[in-house]
């Protein structure tokens, strides 16, 4: 904290010309990552932990480690039918029945695993692949808003589930795509990594391999499934990750539930996410490009000036697509009411309100008074110090904790004052 004082300290800057300098966190740009909709509840994740909006409020930041994770990892978010957050982490799932106080991990046998893959199905069922290299992983089940978790059939000791998707029109379809890492062999050769892609229709009864022959891979292969049609659940979009080298993607289209595919799209960037709206409209957000679309599925089409489109959601009436927060976007979050032919800014991280205010007994009430300070400065949110007030006042022994981070704040805003005079 004192070097990034030192260095306001000399610069002078202003806080709404600090606000245009973007600043690293966990090594990255600072990036929406994920937008997670639920009512009027907006979960955004983001590359420096999350931000939850409700009923139109502003936006709040939770630190990642009252989720559970750190580092460079990107959660999945999903909410329950009953409201509770669900958090894919490398500490297994984590779950929150508080808006995001406190977040507790899932029960055994989830409770250890790596998690990556999830989906929540039409009837409300959770749905859990797990990636750990340590133990055999599997597909797993919820029925009861994640109090217990059954498996599907699918453990494995190499296999590692990288992403799945259930069909709405038709929950008992699903889809998991898995991946295996290069292993030794017995004359001391080494087995390439591999793909696979596994299907049911029948709830997890049995499952389908399908073939990937037609597919194009990578050298170090990955698959993500992209989505599901919302009317056919024989109508599923797969991606082949860095298949169009340099850093390209190739999008393939299936018919028949997987048995063949065709290609739909090949692009020079990731291809970051997949909606479908309430008209049956297609969106596709491609990293750098923006968001195509289509309205059969088949043939996308860039939408001129749209955001970079890292994540997408549709809900009833809008869509929403993260942004870059700086240029070309000017918005964290986006949003189209007329059916992606033009976008709004929604959110900027200049506008985050402060920490979500959280009992000091919570992960959360700790981190937000030791780094929300840090993280408003470099981002030029002002009012720091009444924030931390407003934190405090739950904890009458967290003032004394934090006065010389106020102090030293009061400081460089003086300072910043007097340069601009």
């Amino acid at each position: 904290m004192l070097r990034l004082l030192l260095v306001l300290c000399f610069t002078g800057c202003a806080s709404e010309v600090c606000e245009e300098v973007p600043v690293n966190q966990n090594g990255r740009f600072p990036q929406t990552r994920s937008v997670t909709v639920q009512g009027d509840t907006i979960w955004l994740g983001v590359t420096f932990g999350a931000l939850v909006s409700k009923a139109g409020s502003p936006f709040r930041w939770v630190c990642e480690t009252a989720i559970g994770y750190g580092g460079t990892f990107d959660p999945q978010y999903a909410f329950t039918q009953d409201g509770a957050l669900l958090a894919t982490t490398f500490n297994g799932l984590q779950i929150s029945r508080d808006g995001g106080c406190v977040f507790d991990p899932a029960p055994a046998p989830l409770s250890d695993h790596w998690t990556e893959a999830m989906a929540v199905d039409t009837t409300g069922r959770i749905i859990v692949g797990t990636a750990s290299s340590n133990l055999p992983n599997d597909v797993f089940r919820s029925s009861d808003n994640a109090l217990t978790f059954v498996s599907l059939g699918l453990s494995d000791p190499q296999m590692w589930y990288k992403s799945l998707v259930a069909a709405e029109s038709n929950p008992q379809t699903i889809y998991v795509s898995g991946y295996t890492v290069s292993a030794t062999l017995p004359d001391g050769g080494f087995a390439p990594p591999t793909v696979a892609l596994f299907r049911t229709l029948d709830d997890g009864q049995t499952w389908d391999s399908l073939d990937l022959s037609t597919i194009e891979q990578a050298a170090d292969p990955g698959l993500q499934i992209m989505g599901i049609s919302k009317t056919d659940d024989s109508v599923v979009y797969l991606r082949s990750i860095n298949a169009n080298p340099p850093l390209g993607d190739v999008l393939y289209r299936s018919a028949d539930a997987g048995v063949t595919w065709s290609e739909v799209l090949r692009t020079d960037t990731s291809i970051t996410a997949m909606t479908i709206d309430e008209n049956g409209t297609f969106f596709l957000g491609v990293t750098e490009e923006g968001i195509y679309a289509s309205s059969e599925g088949q043939t996308f089409s860039l939408i001129p000036e749209s955001p970079r489109g890292t994540c997408l959601q549709s809900t009833p009436g809008k869509l929403y697509a993260c942004g870059s927060n700086w240029d070309p976007d000017f918005a964290a979050l986006a949003s189209s009411t007329n059916g992606g032919v033009s976008f709004d800014s929604e959110f900027r991280f200049i506008d985050m309100q402060g920490p979500k205010l959280c009992p000091s007994d919570s992960p959360q009430f700790t981190c937000a008074v030791e780094d929300w300070p840090d993280l408003a400065m470099q981002f030029g949110i002002g009012a720091v110090d009444q924030e931390i007030s407003v934190i405090c006042s739950k904890d009458p022994g967290c003032r004394a904790q934090n006065s010389s981070s106020v102090i030293l704040m009061f400081m460089v805003t003086f300072l910043m004052m007097r340069r601009q005079r």
